[in-house]
């Protein structure tokens, strides 16, 4: 199952020496090591050199752009306030063993006017970054910065009461001559930045006095009151009732606090919420009078919308894309009704060209039989006859005429034979023949045959086996 990453505050000091010189403009400049990569910080926490040199690059603009300011002690929500802030990042870089080295303007500003008074009254700070991302514990028990880490600024802080935490300064002070014979008035009128600068030191240096000093009598006060309350065991029961007072407070207080993160987190989703519904009225509302607006919506992915420009960015590649779909569709499909006019054209062409080759088909058959209806008819002795059956249509193929002339040379051949015989025994039959008794009606077929034969059909019959003698 993967890690669940959590993103959280990650603020890391390191002990390290600046050295802070006030430049030529007047303006007082810290230098020297921030941070350091792939080591781990105090609070057992390593950033990579990786994720160093990313977030230092992603700076660089806000850099020069002077927009990278920091604060004196970090803010416990994280977020720069510039009411806060103490002093700019003018610089950041990463060297080839893994020192962050940085420089920072500081600002003549409410904190940035402590922070210079502490430090020329030798008090000394830390430096520390700020930023947001998720920590993972390896096999010694360091905390990992994860890729999804995010650096905002490198703060000054108080240090934990260790030597080696503290930081060492370097003042250079601008000479200022005859200020020994000036008055406060002609003071304050040629230098007022250095005497508000002294002025504001001096009622720090007085302020943290007198706060040094109520603290002192009010922990004796207290030692006082103790001492007092010894003797007195409805005192000491009213002290462990506050004590246990307090205790409880604490324990709300830690509970609100969990409350209160919870509540944030819950603020966040509720705002990342209220963006996506609110991307997604802006989407319904920019698509009122479109025709495809399913496509858009399908093509836009409100999650991942960070604009309301990025909707109408989107809205616009989308239009553009269906319009060159549309143009392209309106093109073929007039394509397509040209082609089909044509096909439907040369369709109709190619059924009456279809057409005529049937009827050329057809007359060259008849041609064809007709010429050998006339070949047969003019070599065979009865081609009047065959004529007359091809004009009234008992002939219409080349089979027809073939079997024609296979019945008519079967008739020829057996008439052929009628008469081979009635030559051989034409004197035997020719008495009985002529003096037959008994006489029967002729029909006309009979008589054409008798024609032929030039002898009676009895007589043929005769000859031919039919009938006995």
């Amino acid at each position: 199952m993967p890690l669940l990453k959590t993103q959280k505050l990650l603020i890391d000091v390191k002990p390290v020496s600046l050295q802070l010189v006030e430049s030529t403009e007047g303006k007082i400049i810290a230098r020297g090591e921030f941070g350091r990569a792939d080591v781990p910080t105090d609070n057992k926490r390593i950033y990579s050199s990786k994720i160093f040199k990313r977030e230092i690059e992603k700076l660089q603009d806000a850099i020069k752009e002077r927009k990278v300011f920091g604060e004196l002690d970090h803010p416990s929500d994280g977020k720069t306030r510039l009411s806060r802030v103490s002093h700019i990042i003018t610089n950041l870089e990463l060297t080839e063993d893994g020192r962050v080295i940085g420089e920072a303007e500081i600002l003549d500003t409410d904190a940035g006017l402590n922070l210079q008074a502490i430090l020329k009254s030798g008090g000394r700070v830390g430096v520390s970054s700020r930023g947001f991302g998720s920590v993972i514990k390896d096999s010694n028990g360091n905390e990992v910065v994860q890729d999804d880490f995010s650096l905002i600024t490198f703060d000054f802080v108080a240090l934990p009461a260790t030597e080696t935490a503290y930081p060492k300064f370097f003042i250079e002070e601008k000479e200022v001559n005859g200020m020994e014979n000036m008055s406060l008035k002609e003071f304050i009128e040629k230098y007022p930045d250095l005497y508000n600068q002294v002025k504001n030191s001096i009622e720090e240096e007085l302020k943290k006095k007198l706060k040094e000093e109520m603290n002192t009598i009010i922990e004796n006060v207290r030692k006082e009151i103790k001492n007092e309350s010894e003797s007195s065991e409805d005192l000491k029961k009213i002290l462990k009732e506050k004590d246990d007072e307090i205790e409880d407070l604490k324990k709300r207080i830690e509970d609100l606090t969990i409350k209160n993160e919870e509540l944030e987190k819950r603020i966040i989703e509720s705002l990342e919420l209220a963006k996506k519904l609110g991307y997604g009225l802006y989407l319904e509302k920019k698509l009122d009078d479109v025709e495809d607006r399913d496509v858009y919506r399908k093509f836009i992915d409100i999650g991942s919308i960070k604009s309301k420009k990025e909707i109408d960015e989107q809205i616009n590649v989308i239009k553009k894309k269906l319009e060159n779909e549309e143009r392209k569709r309106v093109y073929d499909e007039s394509r397509y009704n040209i082609l089909n006019k044509k096909i439907k054209k040369l369709e109709e062409q190619l059924e009456m060209y279809k057409k005529g080759l049937e009827k050329s088909i057809e007359l060259s058959k008849e041609l064809g039989l007709r010429a050998y209806l006339e070949k047969v008819a003019s070599s065979h002795p009865k081609g009047m006859q065959l004529r007359k059956l091809y004009e009234n249509g008992s002939i219409r193929t080349k089979e027809d005429i073939d079997n024609w002339k296979e019945e008519i040379g079967q008739a020829s051949r057996f008439y052929e034979d009628i008469r081979q015989r009635i030559g051989k025994g034409f004197e035997y039959l020719r008495e009985e023949d002529r003096f037959s008794e008994k006489k029967e009606p002729i029909s006309e077929s009979v008589k054409e045959i008798e024609g032929i034969a030039g002898v009676s059909l009895d007589t043929l019959e005769k000859l031919a086996g039919i009938k006995n003698h």
